[in-house]
């Protein structure tokens, strides 16, 4: 039978700590160092150190308890008492702001730079404060390069090319929409080798022939 209980993982050189607890505990820190060896642990600050050494952090379980209730009280006393930097590091906790604007980090829970995992698109996303599903549906529906998905002020360019007649700049489509010329009729002249000046101006009534 696993042990239960309350646990703390310790960076021997600072004294820095993680605190939980768990009905398991020998799997929940199999579970965190499956985690560290991956590099999506949800605590920045244990995942820095431990890809610093991962000698210098210790597992140690400060009690064991069969009872769940006692257990989580123990746990929430202890994170009062110690306030352990490593649980603050939960910065990947986050609130929904709005169902288009995704998710924002916590007051107080932003990470500086270093804390970023570079190799990390979802932490990365969090920290640019975009929606990660929005930058994965940029990436492989729009086409967009991570620093393009990333960057929330970035806006594609148009795909059509754009034409500039009689002062006015746009696209085919706008070009003869403005002008009371049906796309379809602007689109077919200007293939046909027609100006497109004369293509998306011309009335269709009038016909068009290339000189």
């Amino acid at each position: 039978m696993y042990k239960a209980g309350v646990y703390a993982i310790i960076d021997k050189e600072t004294n820095d700590m993680y605190i939980g607890q768990s009905s398991a505990i020998e799997v929940r820190w199999n579970r965190h160092k499956n985690e560290l060896k991956h590099r999506r642990h949800h605590s920045l600050r244990l995942q820095k150190v431990w890809d610093a050494d991962p000698e210098r952090l210790k597992f140690v379980v400060i009690a064991e308890c069969r009872d769940k209730e006692k257990r989580q009280k123990m746990e929430k006393h202890l994170l009062q008492k110690f306030r352990p930097k490593f649980n603050k590091a939960h910065t990947l906790r986050k609130v929904r702001r709005t169902r288009t604007k995704g998710w924002r980090w916590l007051p107080g829970c932003e990470p500086s730079s270093g804390e970023i995992n570079p190799n990390s698109l979802r932490q990365r996303a969090l920290a640019a404060g975009i929606n990660y599903g929005t930058v994965m549906s940029r990436i492989k529906k729009a086409g967009m390069t991570e620093s393009e998905a990333l960057d929330p002020n970035f806006k594609r360019k148009p795909k059509s090319k754009q034409y500039t007649v009689n002062g006015m700049t746009g696209t085919i489509y706008q070009l003869a929409k403005h002008n009371g010329v049906p796309y379809h009729t602007a689109l077919s002249r200007f293939k046909s080798g027609i100006p497109i000046d004369i293509a998306v101006t011309r009335p269709k009534a009038q016909g068009v022939k290339i000189t």
